[in-house]
């Protein structure tokens, strides 16, 4: 029998908390295919995409200029500029409504993210997106709330139930209505 040390417990613990966690990432990847992912390190912002694979990357102009969590709210506008570059450079047409954009902050955070600098953050990517979520390096959603999927099937049945409703109203009134003489 194979005795654990305390350390190697840990250690195994802590792997595990790595892969849900990231786990947790691909899971909100593959419900929202069109999703746009985008890594923040504290220099430059790379667009990935579902595969893993770099899409896209777009440096600071200025080597003083950092997108960490500590200087975000110091820099916003050059940090806005450099994400407006980065979607540029992948086009997306413009009949397509806003993306849904996933924001992994590739620096060490806390679980508890100042107000402030999560809300940095959250303002940055929606000036392209209609929903924003937040990462940690590892992967694990900094949102208090889950990724909500709506599914497309229960717009088609609302919208048809609204139709049926509209075509017995209308059918009622002609046939059954009581007509002067």
């Amino acid at each position: 029998m194979i005795k654990h040390s305390k350390k190697s417990k840990k250690t195994i613990h802590y792997q595990y908390i790595i892969k849900m966690s990231a786990i947790m990432l691909q899971k909100d990847l593959i419900a929202t295919p069109k999703a746009l992912w985008i890594k923040v390190f504290h220099d430059r912002m790379i667009l990935m995409g579902h595969d893993g694979s770099t899409i896209a990357t777009e440096y600071t102009e200025n080597q003083q200029i950092q997108f960490d969590s500590t200087q975000i709210t110091q820099h916003f506008t050059d940090a806005a500029q450099s994400l407006d570059k980065l979607l540029n450079q992948i086009q997306l047409p413009w009949y397509q409504k806003p993306p849904i954009i996933f924001l992994q902050i590739l620096e060490p955070i806390t679980p508890n993210l100042p107000a402030l600098i999560r809300q940095a953050y959250l303002e940055l990517g929606y000036e392209h997106a209609r929903l924003v979520r937040l990462y940690n390096e590892t992967g694990e959603s900094l949102d208090l709330s889950p990724l909500k999927t709506i599914n497309k099937h229960l717009y088609y049945i609302l919208l048809l139930s609204i139709i049926f409703l509209g075509l017995c109203v209308i059918f009622y009134q002609h046939f059954f209505s009581i007509k002067p003489q």
